[in-house]
């Protein structure tokens, strides 16, 4: 939570509205080829953007304490050598989402039984289940069996 607040602060987000999802549903982000010419205002803003320190906190939070957000910083990563204002408002979104759920705080349980016994359906991945402190039996997704 502290990791979170402080890169909300330090990425001038504080006033930013949170939003429900990790990445906009459908968006498309390419890579851009590097033999075209790059605008020299494209090429100054690249040179002052902090994405790189903005993907490699993502993605420690992603691998450390928020599994939600893992998809989306991975994402991200594919754009470490070409990106763009896109990709930087991307990269903003998810930090939006993590200021919105900051309280929410996922964590991994590697104890399955629980969920079998109880929440047939639910989990489609054994191993490992991300729960959000709530009894997944009672998000009134499935009935118990």
């Amino acid at each position: 939570m502290a990791k979170i607040n402080q890169l909300v602060e330090q990425y001038n987000q504080n006033n930013a509205h949170p939003v429900d999802t990790p990445m906009v549903t459908g968006i498309q982000l390419h890579r851009l080829d590097k033999n075209l010419p790059t605008p020299p205002k494209i090429t100054e803003w690249v040179e002052h953007t902090l994405y790189h320190s903005l993907v490699s906190s993502l993605m420690y939070l992603s691998i450390a304490t928020r599994p939600d957000i893992a998809y989306a910083a991975r994402r991200l990563t594919s754009f470490l050598d070409c990106y763009r204002p896109e990709h930087w408002a991307t990269t903003i979104h998810v930090l939006c989402y993590l200021k919105g759920t900051v309280t929410i705080m996922p964590y991994l349980s590697w104890d399955t039984t629980y969920c079998y016994r109880h929440c047939k359906g639910i989990f489609h991945f054994p191993l490992l289940l991300i729960i959000l402190h709530l009894d997944p039996c009672q998000t009134g997704l499935r009935q118990h069996s």
